[in-house]
């Protein structure tokens, strides 16, 4: 498994991790690509290998950027997710 700490694709700068679940099976993290502010995402693989996780690129280990418009209606997401 990777510490998401250590995953920092080239171009990306500001990482700051904001959320690793329990089970450290994912994380949530704010970082800067290409002087824009982006919340990110990624599996961290398993704690019994040497995975990379997911997503990687190129061979090392990334982020997934959520999407701009998801991030603009998350408040409307969740409301229809708890109904």
């Amino acid at each position: 498994m990777i510490n998401p700490y250590e995953v920092r694709y080239d171009g990306i700068k500001n990482l700051k991790i904001l959320f690793i679940s329990e089970t450290n099976s994912y994380s949530i993290a704010s970082l800067t690509w290409k002087g824009k502010q982006k919340l990110a995402f990624r599996w961290n693989g398993n704690e019994s290998d040497d995975s990379l996780g997911t997503p990687t690129a190129n061979g090392k280990a990334t982020w997934m950027f959520l999407p701009e418009d998801f991030l603009e209606q998350l408040g409307a997401v969740l409301d229809k997710i708890r109904k």
